[in-house]
């Protein structure tokens, strides 16, 4: 890959994740119409994101990964769900506010559900304790400053007690165990 690739792939990503200024609705129609080159800007950045998310839910279930079920919020074009079946999970769900995105995984074939939907305000459509873990993978700290509370409310409603939710989020990895109380615990 050449320099001025690498420099059009950053170029690309700062343009889907945004800025300040920019919108939940604008950043979600970006990487609606940018669904297709989205893998291709991912892997010219070398970003491991995916990969770091898999393996740190492969070391909190360290056995019977195949029934671990997980929700993999921000599922994207299923990118950590490759990493995730890699190490032997094969009960995901995605969440993706982008149905476009959301087409480019279901070519991949890794997901029960699809799920189109904003993480957000509102209150997903999933039963309380239904998932082993949920994975963030690669969410820009742009997006997740613009979340509400509430959205992570929704994720500590949604995971079983005692179960976790693991996040990469740029470069540090943040692991939380849900316990009574959410506390991060950083690795």
């Amino acid at each position: 890959m050449t320099q001025k690739e690498k420099e059009e792939a950053e170029a690309m990503f700062c343009y889907l994740i945004g800025d300040e200024e920019t919108s939940r609705d604008e950043i979600i129609n970006r990487f609606s119409r940018n669904s297709q080159h989205y893998e291709r800007v991912m892997a010219a950045m070398n970003n491991n994101c995916a990969r770091m998310t898999a393996q740190t839910t492969a070391e909190l279930f360290p056995s019977n990964r195949n029934d671990v079920y997980i929700l993999d919020v921000a599922a994207g074009t299923g990118l950590c769900a490759e990493q995730l079946y890699s190490h032997g999970f094969r009960k995901m769900d995605a969440l993706e506010p982008s149905k476009q995105m959301l087409d480019e995984a279901r070519k991949k074939d890794l997901y029960g559900r699809y799920i189109v939907d904003v993480l957000g305000e509102n209150t997903l459509q999933i039963g309380n304790d239904t998932y082993d873990a949920v994975t963030i993978s690669g969410m820009s700290t742009m997006v997740l400053k613009k979340l509400p509370v509430n959205a992570m409310e929704q994720l500590i409603r949604i995971v079983k007690r005692g179960k976790c939710m693991t996040a990469i989020i740029s470069l540090v990895v943040m692991v939380r165990i849900r316990i009574g109380l959410l506390e991060p615990c950083y690795v």
